[in-house]
Protein backbone atom coordinates (compact mmCIF):
# COMPACT_ATOMS: atom_id res chain seq x y z
CA UNK A 1 0.00 0.00 0.00
CA UNK A 2 1.07 3.63 -0.73
CA UNK A 3 0.42 6.31 1.69
CA UNK A 4 -0.42 9.81 1.21
CA UNK A 5 2.97 10.96 1.59
CA UNK A 6 4.83 8.40 -0.57
CA UNK A 7 2.17 9.04 -3.43
CA UNK A 8 2.67 13.39 -3.57
CA UNK A 9 6.50 12.19 -3.81
CA UNK A 10 5.77 12.20 -7.33
CA UNK A 11 8.29 12.12 -10.11
CA UNK A 12 7.47 14.30 -13.48
CA UNK A 13 6.18 11.90 -16.11
CA UNK A 14 7.05 11.79 -19.64
CA UNK A 15 5.30 10.13 -22.46
CA UNK A 16 6.74 7.63 -24.67
CA UNK A 17 7.01 7.66 -28.54
CA UNK A 18 3.04 5.55 -28.99
CA UNK A 19 1.34 7.95 -26.53
CA UNK A 20 2.47 10.80 -27.99
CA UNK A 21 1.63 9.10 -31.30
CA UNK A 22 -2.00 8.29 -29.61
CA UNK A 23 -2.09 11.72 -28.79
CA UNK A 24 -1.85 12.64 -32.31
CA UNK A 25 -4.02 10.34 -33.55
CA UNK A 26 -7.11 11.72 -30.56
CA UNK A 27 -6.39 15.32 -31.95
CA UNK A 28 -6.92 14.53 -35.44
CA UNK A 29 -10.24 12.46 -35.35
CA UNK A 30 -11.74 14.90 -32.44
CA UNK A 31 -14.42 15.84 -34.52
CA UNK A 32 -15.38 13.08 -35.92
CA UNK A 33 -15.28 11.00 -33.00
CA UNK A 34 -17.41 13.19 -31.33
CA UNK A 35 -19.86 12.44 -34.05
CA UNK A 36 -19.99 8.97 -34.58
CA UNK A 37 -18.95 7.28 -31.35
CA UNK A 38 -21.75 8.04 -28.73
CA UNK A 39 -21.84 6.53 -25.41
CA UNK A 40 -22.67 3.31 -24.68
CA UNK A 41 -25.72 2.69 -23.09
CA UNK A 42 -25.12 -0.03 -20.72
CA UNK A 43 -22.22 1.74 -19.26
CA UNK A 44 -23.93 5.11 -19.02
CA UNK A 45 -26.79 3.70 -16.96
CA UNK A 46 -24.60 1.81 -14.66
CA UNK A 47 -23.00 4.92 -14.04
CA UNK A 48 -26.01 6.82 -13.73
CA UNK A 49 -27.10 4.64 -11.19
CA UNK A 50 -24.26 4.64 -8.74
CA UNK A 51 -24.11 8.68 -9.07
CA UNK A 52 -28.59 8.53 -8.19
CA UNK A 53 -27.65 6.72 -5.37
CA UNK A 54 -24.89 8.22 -3.58
CA UNK A 55 -25.69 11.97 -3.94
CA UNK A 56 -23.72 14.96 -4.04
CA UNK A 57 -20.52 13.41 -5.22
CA UNK A 58 -17.34 14.66 -6.48
CA UNK A 59 -16.52 13.04 -10.18
CA UNK A 60 -13.29 12.51 -12.50
CA UNK A 61 -13.39 11.07 -15.40
CA UNK A 62 -10.08 10.12 -16.38
CA UNK A 63 -9.70 10.29 -20.30
CA UNK A 64 -12.80 11.94 -20.79
CA UNK A 65 -12.24 12.42 -24.65
CA UNK A 66 -14.96 14.24 -26.34
CA UNK A 67 -17.10 14.24 -23.06
CA UNK A 68 -19.55 11.68 -23.73
CA UNK A 69 -20.01 10.53 -20.25
CA UNK A 70 -19.16 13.36 -18.20
CA UNK A 71 -21.96 15.80 -20.14
CA UNK A 72 -24.63 13.10 -19.72
CA UNK A 73 -24.00 12.26 -15.93
CA UNK A 74 -24.18 15.96 -15.11
CA UNK A 75 -28.64 15.03 -15.21
CA UNK A 76 -27.44 13.51 -11.47
CA UNK A 77 -26.33 16.29 -8.77
CA UNK A 78 -23.04 15.32 -9.15
CA UNK A 79 -20.56 17.62 -9.52
CA UNK A 80 -18.28 16.24 -12.95
CA UNK A 81 -14.25 17.03 -13.51
CA UNK A 82 -13.20 15.63 -17.06
CA UNK A 83 -9.32 15.32 -17.59
CA UNK A 84 -7.72 14.42 -20.58
CA UNK A 85 -4.26 14.37 -22.84
CA UNK A 86 -5.80 15.42 -26.00
CA UNK A 87 -5.92 19.19 -26.63
CA UNK A 88 -8.57 18.43 -29.79
CA UNK A 89 -10.99 15.99 -27.88
CA UNK A 90 -10.57 18.22 -24.96
CA UNK A 91 -11.58 21.48 -27.33
CA UNK A 92 -14.38 19.46 -28.66
CA UNK A 93 -15.62 18.31 -25.17
CA UNK A 94 -15.71 22.43 -24.09
CA UNK A 95 -17.84 23.11 -26.96
CA UNK A 96 -20.23 20.06 -26.55
CA UNK A 97 -20.72 20.66 -23.25
CA UNK A 98 -21.26 24.49 -23.30
CA UNK A 99 -23.32 25.54 -20.10
CA UNK A 100 -23.49 22.28 -18.87
CA UNK A 101 -22.07 21.78 -15.20
CA UNK A 102 -18.61 20.19 -16.38
CA UNK A 103 -14.71 21.58 -15.53
CA UNK A 104 -12.41 20.55 -18.46
CA UNK A 105 -8.83 20.13 -17.61
CA UNK A 106 -5.97 18.96 -19.55
CA UNK A 107 -3.44 16.15 -17.93
CA UNK A 108 -2.29 12.96 -17.94
CA UNK A 109 -3.43 9.82 -16.04
CA UNK A 110 -0.64 8.70 -15.18
CA UNK A 111 -0.04 12.70 -13.62
CA UNK A 112 -3.18 14.39 -12.43
CA UNK A 113 -3.10 17.89 -12.12
CA UNK A 114 -5.71 17.49 -8.95
CA UNK A 115 -4.79 18.21 -4.93
CA UNK A 116 -5.08 14.77 -3.14
CA UNK A 117 -8.39 13.58 -1.82
CA UNK A 118 -10.45 16.07 -4.29
CA UNK A 119 -12.23 13.13 -5.36
CA UNK A 120 -15.48 10.97 -3.67
CA UNK A 121 -15.59 8.92 -7.39
CA UNK A 122 -12.73 8.49 -10.36
CA UNK A 123 -13.93 6.32 -13.60
CA UNK A 124 -12.50 5.72 -16.93
CA UNK A 125 -13.87 3.87 -19.26
CA UNK A 126 -11.87 2.26 -22.78
CA UNK A 127 -9.09 3.76 -21.11
CA UNK A 128 -6.67 1.24 -19.38
CA UNK A 129 -5.50 -0.74 -22.35
CA UNK A 130 -4.06 3.05 -23.88
CA UNK A 131 -1.81 3.89 -20.83
CA UNK A 132 1.61 3.09 -20.67
CA UNK A 133 1.98 3.19 -16.83
CA UNK A 134 -1.06 1.50 -14.98
CA UNK A 135 -0.02 1.04 -12.25
CA UNK A 136 0.90 4.85 -12.28
CA UNK A 137 -2.26 5.66 -13.07
CA UNK A 138 -4.17 3.83 -10.43
CA UNK A 139 -1.94 5.14 -6.93
CA UNK A 140 -3.10 8.78 -9.36
CA UNK A 141 -6.24 7.79 -8.56
CA UNK A 142 -6.02 6.40 -5.18
CA UNK A 143 -4.08 9.78 -4.53
CA UNK A 144 -6.68 11.53 -5.99
CA UNK A 145 -9.83 9.80 -3.96
CA UNK A 146 -10.81 10.58 -0.93
CA UNK A 147 -10.89 8.77 2.04
CA UNK A 148 -13.76 5.72 1.14
CA UNK A 149 -13.77 6.86 -2.51
CA UNK A 150 -14.26 4.65 -5.40
CA UNK A 151 -13.02 3.90 -8.68
CA UNK A 152 -14.33 2.62 -11.44
CA UNK A 153 -12.83 0.90 -14.47
CA UNK A 154 -14.78 0.03 -17.68
CA UNK A 155 -12.98 -2.45 -20.10
CA UNK A 156 -13.22 -5.30 -21.94
CA UNK A 157 -12.21 -9.15 -21.42
CA UNK A 158 -10.19 -10.73 -23.52
CA UNK A 159 -13.67 -13.25 -24.61
CA UNK A 160 -15.46 -9.89 -25.32
CA UNK A 161 -11.80 -8.80 -27.53
CA UNK A 162 -12.33 -12.23 -29.69
CA UNK A 163 -16.19 -11.71 -30.34
CA UNK A 164 -16.43 -8.88 -31.76
CA UNK A 165 -17.92 -8.40 -35.25
CA UNK A 166 -14.82 -6.38 -36.30
CA UNK A 167 -12.57 -9.42 -35.64
CA UNK A 168 -14.73 -11.25 -38.68
CA UNK A 169 -13.50 -8.24 -41.30
CA UNK A 170 -9.99 -7.24 -40.00
CA UNK A 171 -8.31 -10.74 -38.15
CA UNK A 172 -5.52 -9.18 -37.14
CA UNK A 173 -7.39 -6.80 -34.63
CA UNK A 174 -7.77 -9.93 -32.32
CA UNK A 175 -3.88 -9.76 -31.57
CA UNK A 176 -3.13 -6.53 -31.22
CA UNK A 177 -5.97 -6.05 -28.89
CA UNK A 178 -5.42 -9.01 -26.62
CA UNK A 179 -2.19 -8.04 -26.32
CA UNK A 180 -3.21 -4.09 -25.53
CA UNK A 181 -5.92 -5.15 -22.92
CA UNK A 182 -4.60 -6.30 -19.55
CA UNK A 183 -6.69 -9.56 -18.08
CA UNK A 184 -8.74 -8.83 -15.14
CA UNK A 185 -6.50 -10.28 -12.54
CA UNK A 186 -3.69 -7.97 -13.90
CA UNK A 187 -5.81 -5.38 -12.99
CA UNK A 188 -7.16 -6.69 -10.16
CA UNK A 189 -3.45 -7.40 -8.56
CA UNK A 190 -2.06 -4.05 -9.82
CA UNK A 191 -5.07 -2.16 -7.78
CA UNK A 192 -4.56 -4.38 -4.36
CA UNK A 193 -0.67 -3.42 -4.03
CA UNK A 194 -0.78 0.12 -4.75
CA UNK A 195 -3.62 0.25 -1.15
CA UNK A 196 -7.26 -0.43 -3.10
CA UNK A 197 -9.46 -2.71 -1.37
CA UNK A 198 -13.30 -4.13 -1.92
CA UNK A 199 -12.23 -5.08 -5.52
CA UNK A 200 -15.44 -6.97 -7.01
CA UNK A 201 -16.58 -6.47 -10.65
CA UNK A 202 -19.62 -7.07 -12.99
CA UNK A 203 -19.81 -7.41 -17.15
CA UNK A 204 -23.07 -6.15 -19.20
CA UNK A 205 -23.18 -7.92 -22.37
CA UNK A 206 -25.83 -7.04 -25.24
CA UNK A 207 -25.98 -6.63 -28.97
CA UNK A 208 -26.88 -3.89 -31.26
CA UNK A 209 -27.00 -2.92 -34.89
CA UNK A 210 -24.56 -2.08 -36.66
CA UNK A 211 -26.03 1.72 -37.15
CA UNK A 212 -24.14 4.40 -40.33
CA UNK A 213 -22.44 5.99 -37.52
CA UNK A 214 -20.65 3.00 -36.34
CA UNK A 215 -19.88 1.97 -40.12
CA UNK A 216 -18.74 6.10 -40.79
CA UNK A 217 -16.37 5.18 -37.15
CA UNK A 218 -14.99 2.28 -38.60
CA UNK A 219 -14.14 4.39 -42.16
CA UNK A 220 -12.54 6.80 -39.76
CA UNK A 221 -10.75 4.18 -37.62
CA UNK A 222 -11.84 6.13 -34.55
CA UNK A 223 -11.21 2.56 -33.28
CA UNK A 224 -6.99 2.83 -32.61
CA UNK A 225 -6.75 -0.63 -33.13
CA UNK A 226 -7.69 -0.06 -36.71
CA UNK A 227 -4.92 2.22 -37.13
CA UNK A 228 -2.53 -0.95 -36.00
CA UNK A 229 -3.12 -3.28 -38.55
CA UNK A 230 -1.84 -3.57 -42.03
CA UNK A 231 -3.78 -1.08 -44.96
CA UNK A 232 -4.00 -3.52 -47.48
CA UNK A 233 -6.12 -5.80 -44.76
CA UNK A 234 -8.15 -2.52 -43.43
CA UNK A 235 -9.14 -2.14 -47.09
CA UNK A 236 -10.30 -5.25 -47.69
CA UNK A 237 -11.75 -5.80 -44.53
CA UNK A 238 -14.28 -2.39 -44.53
CA UNK A 239 -14.90 -3.57 -48.65
CA UNK A 240 -16.39 -6.68 -46.77
CA UNK A 241 -17.94 -4.75 -43.61
CA UNK A 242 -19.82 -1.97 -45.50
CA UNK A 243 -21.07 -5.02 -48.27
CA UNK A 244 -22.45 -6.91 -45.32
CA UNK A 245 -24.05 -3.59 -43.47
CA UNK A 246 -26.10 -2.97 -46.54
CA UNK A 247 -27.20 -6.32 -47.25
CA UNK A 248 -28.88 -6.72 -44.21
CA UNK A 249 -28.91 -6.36 -40.42
CA UNK A 250 -25.53 -6.98 -38.98
CA UNK A 251 -25.74 -7.24 -35.15
CA UNK A 252 -23.03 -6.21 -33.33
CA UNK A 253 -22.12 -7.26 -29.08
CA UNK A 254 -21.55 -4.80 -26.96
CA UNK A 255 -19.52 -5.76 -23.93
CA UNK A 256 -18.15 -4.46 -20.50
CA UNK A 257 -16.39 -5.39 -17.75
CA UNK A 258 -17.12 -3.23 -14.55
CA UNK A 259 -13.78 -3.05 -12.12
CA UNK A 260 -15.06 -1.42 -8.80
CA UNK A 261 -12.03 -0.48 -6.11
CA UNK A 262 -12.38 1.13 -3.33
CA UNK A 263 -9.69 3.82 -1.30
CA UNK A 264 -9.47 3.04 2.62
CA UNK A 265 -11.68 4.40 4.87
CA UNK A 266 -15.73 3.78 5.46
CA UNK A 267 -18.07 3.39 2.33
CA UNK A 268 -20.84 2.46 0.45
CA UNK A 269 -21.72 -0.46 -1.52
CA UNK A 270 -20.65 0.11 -5.38
CA UNK A 271 -24.42 -0.24 -6.59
Amino acid sequence: MYSRRQRANRQPVFLDRLSCELRREFDEIAPVYARVRPASEAVLQTLHTFLLSHKGMTVLEIGCGTGNYAIALTSTDASIWGVDFSLGMLAVARRRGKGRRVTWVCGHAEQLPFRDASFDFVFNVDLVHLVAQRRTMFIEALRVLRYGGVLCTVTKKHEHIRRRLLARYFPSITRVNTERFPHLWEITRVLRKVGFHRITWSTVTHEIPVTPAYLESVRWKTDSVLRRIPEREFREGLAAFERDAKSGTLLRQSARVFIWAHAPGQCGSTL
